[in-house]
């Protein structure tokens, strides 16, 4: 599949929000989308983050790996609608999580990415 193919379902994603949170979309072989997330994840940015990744994951059938280890901040309840809402979509999904702190306990709501 195509860049400019697989581009299309990923055209929601990148920038940055007004939270600051940075997403930055990279294509890889083999139909996987790295999707780097950096700086703070509250709630409401997540749920419009988890309405746009299963939106471009309904479009196309890739694998993404889903690259939290440069977030700054992440609130429980984000984390939690981001394990939610994407639950559906766990065989497809990979994530990166931060080595330490804070986000150690990550690795307890997300088990079923790992």
């Amino acid at each position: 599949m195509s860049d400019a193919i697989t581009g299309r379902a990923w055209r929601t994603f990148g920038g940055e929000n007004p939270t600051g949170l940075s997403i930055r979309v990279e294509h890889r072989p083999a139909a996987t989308v790295w999707v780097h997330l950096k700086g703070r994840l509250n709630s409401a940015a997540a749920t419009q983050f988890v309405a746009d990744l299963r939106a471009a994951l309904a479009r196309r059938d890739v694998r993404v790996v889903l690259n939290m280890a440069s977030l700054a901040g992440l609130e429980e309840d984000a984390a939690n609608a981001l394990a939610a809402g994407l639950r559906i979509y766990r065989d497809r999904i990979r994530i990166v999580l931060p080595l330490a702190g804070e986000f150690a306990a990550l690795v307890a709501i997300f088990p079923l990415y790992r």
